[in-house]
């Protein structure tokens, strides 16, 4: 994930429109 993120997860766990692939993580930012 960045070093931006607030929260993150493994690929297979979020999808939203908030959420951006880094990878093969899934982090959310504010």
């Amino acid at each position: 994930c960045s070093l931006n993120s607030t929260v993150c997860q493994t690929r297979t766990t979020w999808k939203n429109e908030q959420m951006k692939y880094d990878n093969d993580t899934l982090y959310y930012e504010e």
